[in-house]
């Protein structure tokens, strides 16, 4: 009889908990539904609406010495990996700059921000880089312990 009780208590104890999980995945699913997936379609729609506000945003940004009057921008989504890549042409960066200084950073992130601004809930995705010559900026000026220590 004992046996009997515990056995039944261990099936309740195990079907509420499946229950936890489940609805746990469920509730999580629901919120995220509201905006939708990003698919090839949808990116290329939202690329083809905000590329131009973003060109207009680089056009009017303050120019760094040594930086290029008239910078292309393209918007380029990845919806296998949920990145919106900004790309920007390579007289975006100071000519004369050895390092990536903390101006450099302020007009990247600028240009980041806008970017989020813009895409705000039209679709969803993981995150938005910028590239710099069709190079990452870790390419361009790699972090000071890989220069110190190149992988070999």
């Amino acid at each position: 009889m004992r046996t009997d009780q515990n056995r039944k208590s261990y099936i309740t104890a195990a079907g509420a908990r499946l229950n936890c999980v489940l609805s746990v995945g469920a509730a999580a699913q629901e919120a995220s539904d509201a905006v939708p997936s990003s698919t090839a379609e949808s990116s290329r729609v939202v690329a083809a609406q905000i590329e131009p506000d973003l060109e207009r945003f680089v056009d009017q940004q303050p120019r760094l010495p040594d930086q290029a009057q008239h910078i292309l921008v393209r918007v380029t989504p990845a919806p296998r990996t949920g990145i919106v890549w900004i790309d920007v042409d390579a007289g975006y960066l100071p000519k004369a700059a050895g390092v990536f200084g903390e101006d450099s950073g302020e007009a990247v992130r600028a240009v980041e921000n806008e970017g989020y601004a813009l895409i705000g809930d039209s679709v969803r995705f993981k995150y938005i880089k910028v590239r710099i010559g069709g190079r990452d900026l870790n390419q361009i000026y790699p972090p000071e312990h890989l220069r110190k220590h190149p992988a070999i």
